[in-house]
């Protein structure tokens, strides 16, 4: 039997990435993380107002999820369309590189991901615009939007 005092060899392993991986994992994720985890839509109702859209709707969390992967993976119906109706990206990424659609517990829950018809088409359009430009081999044609 050996001595358990002896050093051990970290096979040249990098200390400080699995240090940095540890601490990451010990990093606690956001309160909205938390109320979409958990369902709670109060919570969820008090931050919208105040929470930065661009940092927010992408933002990753520690654990390499997004508010809205936790809201589809725990099955929270209200707090999913919530999410979705506020603008919450439906193409961001975990760390398995899933959506939050993928990561869905069931069928009730994709659906809500799924856009209707009008929203589909309402994607490509602009309340604001003044004229329309068409391109035609090379060549600009202009309508003026009525």
């Amino acid at each position: 039997m050996g001595n358990n005092n002896s050093k051990q060899s970290t096979g040249g392993c990098d200390d400080n990435f699995f240090r940095s991986q540890f601490e990451e994992s010990l990093e606690k994720p956001s309160v909205f993380y938390d109320a979409c985890k958990e369902g709670n839509i109060t919570i969820l109702h008090q931050h919208l107002p105040i929470v930065s859209r661009e940092k927010i709707v992408r933002q990753v969390e520690p654990n390499g999820e997004t508010a809205l992967h936790a809201a589809a993976r725990a099955g929270h119906a209200s707090v999913v369309a919530l999410l979705l109706a506020n603008g919450f990206s439906r193409t961001a990424i975990n760390r398995e590189g899933k959506t939050a659609y993928e990561t869905a517990c069931n069928d009730n829950i994709r659906r809500l991901f799924h856009r209707s018809a009008s929203e589909r088409l309402s994607r490509f359009h602009d309340e604001d615009c003044e004229r329309i430009v068409y391109f035609n081999d090379g060549e600009e044609q202009q309508s003026n939007g009525s």
